[in-house]
């Protein structure tokens, strides 16, 4: 096998790699991250470089996801280009992985303090067993909460002795070099005999560079840590445990509903060698734990009043219920609302326009933008604000089809390649030297999720014959969820009205929650009495959910759903 060297630019990195390998395997090896929703199997157009110098070879498949302009200023798509000679590549701004506004902050009710372990005269002894776990110089002991995300890690450190959170910390969750999405894990872990092993590798490697972090900053030792309660999806728990996920892509697994309660250097966590940590139960291939602590602080376990709660990701969990009862149901996500699907869709990192609205008069896009940089595409709560002044000023009608009508009327608009689009930047207004902009297809696929998010709501809400108006409180959950304007998203259908309801906004549910579990041992009763008790709806293939779907695809969808939005 021939040896190619290979420049990495904006990084001045150069390597010698065998000319067998991707231009993405090569970054993987020396450890630069870019986008890849896929994980670089070819299906979701994010990985784009440039090639500056030397020549290469692509799989035909990049031109579904590049422009013919693209292509001619040297882009290509790392996962499926192969240099043949020395190159030079340039990883444009767009594809490069920012600092992601990742959500630490959540709800955290006031509870009792009574951690699972206690420090008397030097001596770290667990209540449950009366077994004495170590000894200590310091009684200064610290318990860590940990949220462990598809994309995102957050870590709480807490003071057992007064229940106070010391430090607050949250990175990527390494995995993503291998698939942002659950589904690209799962078969990365398929293809790979050492699949899961390496997924595993990446995600505890996360966490304890989060734990030297706080050690670091603290000024304590790993011994003073003594207890840590981890809260993930099914899949990341499978991924966190070393379990093989791949059973998890088919619908008719039965999950065991168990929490797992394992040792810290069992499991490789850098933190006292004797501490418990305790993983919260799952109920389903896709509703785990941290949607248990969602419940959790939500008090709906103990609530009389009906509720519905909705975390929204890269699925959509609902649940609906109340102190007597619970019923949920895990749906397609709000993928596109991810910036998957949508050409200029991003993730909540910088350069990401985050809220948007339309002038009524000269019809030009208005917009903030994270890190008040130039702007590079936009994130979910954008694209929420974009597709409802879309909407509003009559530039899409209720089917999100641009209007023929408008053109000429609205400079923005155009048509192109025999299509529609509307700019929402001006080519000399962004950092991509292109017009930033929203076309037929992209809107076809924001309608696509938000008529998946809004359907596992209504399907419930349909099989349990419960209309909008007996829905008391609402909790929505989630970094996504926590960002957008409410409003916008009832008017472009993501979730009905609910005219007598609460609603309250519960941010990171699942740091909340682990945190609750971790000052008061008791409230693991509680996850596990829900996770027992669950009535779970498993949607793939069921009918309600299939007329939902369709339903929800106009805007904002079902006049019984809608019905100050219909009476317009």
């Amino acid at each position: 096998m021939s040896k190619i060297t290979v420049t990495i630019q904006p990084y001045s990195i150069k390597v010698c790699v065998d000319s067998d390998k991707t231009i993405f395997e090569i970054l993987q090896e020396v450890g630069i991250s870019i986008k890849s929703v896929c994980g670089g199997y070819g299906n979701c157009g994010k990985c784009k470089v440039v090639i500056t110098n030397g020549e290469y070879i692509y799989d035909e498949i990049v031109r579904e996801f590049l422009t013919n302009e693209e292509l001619k200023r040297g882009y290509t798509l790392a996962c499926v280009t192969k240099c043949l000679t020395d190159c030079e590549i340039y990883i444009p701004s767009e594809s490069r992985l920012g600092i992601q506004k990742i959500l630490q902050d959540a709800v955290i009710p006031e509870i009792e303090l009574n951690p699972i372990v206690s420090c008397i005269n030097g001596e770290i002894i667990d209540k449950i067993t009366g077994k004495v776990i170590d000894h200590l110089d310091s009684s200064q002991v610290y318990g860590l909460a940990i949220d462990v995300g598809t994309t995102k890690v957050v870590t709480y450190l807490v003071d057992l002795n007064t229940g106070r959170i010391v430090n607050k910390l949250s990175d990527y969750n390494r995995q993503v070099v291998l698939g942002e999405d659950l589904m690209s894990r799962i078969e990365h872990a398929r293809r790979d005999v050492k699949g899961t092993e390496k997924l595993q590798k990446l995600v505890i490697e996360t966490i304890n560079s989060l734990v030297n972090e706080h050690l670091e900053k603290i000024k304590i030792s790993s011994r003073q840590i003594v207890y840590a309660c981890i809260a993930s999806n099914t899949v990341m728990t499978y991924l966190l445990l070393g379990k093989n996920p791949t059973p998890l892509a088919s619908p008719n697994i039965e999950i065991e509903r168990d929490s797992i309660i394992i040792k810290a250097n069992e499991l490789g966590i850098n933190i006292n060698n004797n501490a418990h940590v305790y993983v919260t139960p799952c109920v389903s291939r896709f509703l785990g734990g941290d949607v248990l602590c969602d419940i959790l602080i939500s008090n709906m376990w103990r609530d009389d009043k009906l509720s519905l709660l909705i975390d929204i990701g890269t699925n959509t969990h609902v649940v609906l219920g109340c102190s007597e009862w619970f019923i949920a149901c895990t749906g397609p996500g709000g993928t596109a609302f991810e910036g998957w699907s949508v050409r200029f869709g991003m993730r909540a990192i910088e350069g990401a326009i985050d809220s948007l609205k339309i002038d009524k008069n000269t019809y030009k896009a208005k917009y903030t933008v994270i890190g008040n940089s130039k702007p590079k595409g936009l994130c979910g709560s954008g694209l929420i604000d974009l597709l409802a002044e879309l909407y509003i000023h009559g530039i899409v009608d209720f089917r999100g089809k641009f209007s023929e009508e408008m053109i000429g009327k609205v400079t923005y608009l155009r048509k192109r390649d025999h299509d529609y689009e509307y700019i929402v930047v001006p080519r000399d207004e962004t950092e991509l030297d292109i017009d930033i902009t929203i076309n037929q297809k992209d809107i076809n696929n924001l309608l696509d999720s938000k008529a998946s998010v809004c359907a596992s709501i209504t399907t419930l809400l349909k099989k349990m014959r419960i209309s909008i108006n007996d829905i008391e409180r609402v909790y929505i959950c989630g970094a996504f969820a926590n960002y957008i304007n409410l409003n916008n998203a009832i008017k472009i259908g993501l979730f009905p009205e609910f005219p007598n309801a609460e609603f309250t906004l519960l941010g990171n549910g699942s740091i909340a929650g682990t945190y609750t579990i971790l000052v008061h041992y008791k409230y693991r009763d509680v996850v596990e009495k829900i996770a027992r008790e669950m009535t779970y709806i498993e949607l793939v293939q069921d009918q309600d959910f299939v007329e939902e779907y369709e339903a929800a695809l106009s805007i904002p969808g079902r006049r019984e759903y809608f019905p100050t939005m219909m009476s317009y």
